[in-house]
């Protein structure tokens, strides 16, 4: 009794650590699945019947905790006897509360949680068969078997169950002390500053379980033949039945060498030696017969081999599709498929079978192999997608093109096919949308660049055409001013500025418009121009000055000067009394040859003249355009 009470004392809980480390890594190995790119560290601790898992990751990075913890409890749920048998020692209870925890590496708490039940898989009690007897001995005993057969039986060394130890997962990590762990129901109030009776974390790079099991890639030289020839001889008598189970041990030979040979390989001569490792291996375990104690061991190992004969190739076909760039979607969706199949095939071959080490070297290689094409297929996507979004913003630039007036408009169309060819210039060469996509390009550049042409256009005609209205105001106000001469030239300004609005522009009708309007009060004002100098020099012909003048739009008036208007009285008076009748004659002359110019006056302006007498309130005379003086 003292020896079983120290082994239950000393040894269970040393077993069950080595268990939950078993869990922890197998946990972490379904997460470097989800996110091979974030070390997450996995503990675990069975704490009252319970089992609490703590996934712990850095801080900066992000994590989905549904993605994640639906992740963790498919893997807990989906665990296989050996490793769940550790949670209920020997009697495994019906159902087990789990709990599951999120931290940040350096936090006291975690931030999030999830609790949920799960019913372990049960271990299936062993062929009655198999378990008093090697596998490699026959399944009857003769009551004649010697002493040294019995002994060999009494030892009970079943080749499965050696198999199955695997040495406890070690990493710089060192285990906690035991601290209590508070309901799961009550994240906010746990402290795990220190954490609780978790086991080693585990990180996101994979540690070996077990010694190296691999693959050979080359035969056995020169034996190995002579071991199936000779084995062939005795497998026609009594193959695995007396005896040791020679096609067996060379099967598990060759996959032991072929692992570690596996590490190294990379070359596709060395991956066409694994293939023919795994048929060879194949072919020595078909002649194991149903009655052999070996049987059962044989058809595992063959099963596995199978698995993984079919990974290899599901893997090669994979490498030769990705050594094709680029490729449809369709190809890389087939691409990642096979990736997938191969992984499935490697992660179901169990820790204890002898291909383990060798499927787990492979299935890191496969993983990655896997995120490569997972990343080319994203890119596939999104340039497809990149594709359609140029198109669509092509066809929106084509329908403003259609209705564009504005600058404004146009500025808009400018913009949109500016935005379309943006998205086509991030179109990565490595996709079969970037012929497509360079097609395009050029198309949209094109009509870029016409679009700019009319642009610019446009924004010369809306400038024009301000400048045009700006000048007439100016010579609108130089008349109201009676600067008739500065008038003109700002009209003829006006005019020109109107004429440079390009004819296929919005504004180009409004233009033409201000071109006739500005040409006709142009003419005006130079008419004015001449009648100006006309009326000076009609009222400034003699000394002193006979008139002064006034231009408005419908009237020019005309006042005599008060020296003038007296001077001729004066003379007008004199004359008469004098009898100087040439005097007087004269000045008849001169008055007629006033009237004459002013009706000239009149006709070229287009305006009637009044005359008044000095002080301008007396009218004395007037003329009309195309009539006669009064």
């Amino acid at each position: 009794m003292v020896t079983t009470d120290l082994v239950k004392c000393f040894m269970e809980p040393v077993a069950q650590q080595e268990g939950l480390q078993r869990i922890a890594q197998r946990l972490q190995e379904d997460l470097q699945l989800l996110n091979d790119a974030i070390p997450v560290q996995i503990q675990c601790v069975l704490k009252q019947g319970s089992l609490m898992v703590l996934g712990q990751h850095p801080a900066g990075t992000t994590l989905d905790p549904a993605q994640v913890f639906g992740t963790l409890e498919q893997a807990i749920a989906t665990l296989p006897p050996d490793f769940t048998a550790v949670l209920g020692h020997t009697a495994l209870p019906s159902v087990i509360p789990t709990k599951l925890y999120l931290r940040v590496l350096g936090q006291k708490q975690p931030y999030t949680f999830h609790t949920f039940e799960f019913v372990p898989k049960q271990i299936e009690p062993e062929p009655i068969w198999s378990t008093d007897l090697e596998l490699n001995e026959p399944t009857v005993v003769e009551s004649s078997l010697d002493s040294h057969w019995q002994e060999r039986n009494s030892r009970k060394t079943d080749l499965n169950q050696g198999s199955t130890t695997s040495e406890p997962i070690r990493n710089e990590y060192s285990v906690e002390d035991s601290h209590s762990l508070v309901d799961a129901n009550q994240p906010s109030d746990m402290d795990l500053a220190e954490p609780p009776s978790f086991t080693p974390s585990v990180q996101a790079k994979t540690h070996s379980r077990s010694a190296a099991k691999s693959f050979p890639w080359l035969i056995v030289a020169g034996g190995l033949g002579a071991v199936v020839m000779a084995g062939a001889g005795f497998l026609v008598s009594r193959p695995c039945v007396i005896g040791t189970c020679e096609p067996l041990q060379t099967a598990q030979q060759v996959s032991q060498q072929a692992a570690e040979l596996a590490k190294t390989a990379k070359s596709p001569a060395e991956l066409a030696q694994i293939q023919q490792q795994l048929a060879t291996a194949q072919q020595s375990l078909s002649g194991i017969p149903t009655w052999s104690g070996q049987y059962g061991t044989a058809q595992a190992l063959r099963q596995s081999l199978a698995q993984v004969t079919t990974a290899e190739q599901q893997a090669e076909s994979a490498q030769q599709k990705m050594a094709t760039i680029p490729q449809p979607l369709s190809e890389w969706q087939a691409t990642q498929v096979l990736w997938q199949q191969a992984i499935a095939q490697m992660q179901a071959i169990p820790p204890e079978n002898t291909l383990h080490t060798f499927a787990q070297e492979r299935l890191a290689s496969y993983q990655q192999s896997l995120a490569a094409a997972n990343k080319l297929m994203a890119i596939e996507q999104r340039a497809a997608k990149q594709l359609q979004s140029a198109k669509e913003t092509g066809q929106v630039a084509e329908a403003r093109q259609g209705i564009a007036q504005a600058l404004q408009d146009w500025q808009l169309v400018q913009s949109t096919w500016q935005v379309a060819i943006n998205t086509l210039k991030q179109v990565p060469q490595m996709t079969t949308s970037y012929g497509e996509a360079q097609q395009l390009q050029s198309d949209y550049q094109a009509k870029l660049a016409a679009v700019r042409s009319r642009t610019g256009k446009e924004q010369l005609a809306g400038k024009s055409y301000s400048q045009a209205v700006k000048l007439a105001s100016q010579a609108t106000t130089k008349q109201q001013q009676n600067q008739w001469s500065q008038a003109v030239g700002i009209w003829r300004q006006a005019i020109a500025v109107a004429k440079r609005v390009p004819a296929e522009t919005t504004q180009y009708a409004e233009a033409q418009n201000l071109v006739t309007t500005y040409s006709t009060s142009l003419q005006q004002a130079e008419n004015l121009v001449r009648v100006r100098t006309d009326l000076e020099k009609a009222c400034a012909a003699i000394n002193p000055r006979i008139c002064n003048y006034k231009i408005t739009n419908d009237l020019i008036k005309v006042t005599l000067t008060q020296t003038y208007q007296r001077t001729l009285r004066a003379k007008g008076y004199l004359s008469y009394s004098e009898r100087d009748y040439d005097t007087w004659q004269s000045i008849r002359q001169h008055l007629k040859t006033l009237e004459d110019a002013l009706q000239i006056i009149s006709d070229n302006a287009g305006l009637p003249i009044e005359v008044y007498a000095a002080g301008g309130s007396e009218l004395i005379g007037s003329f009309s355009p195309g009539g006669s003086n009064n």
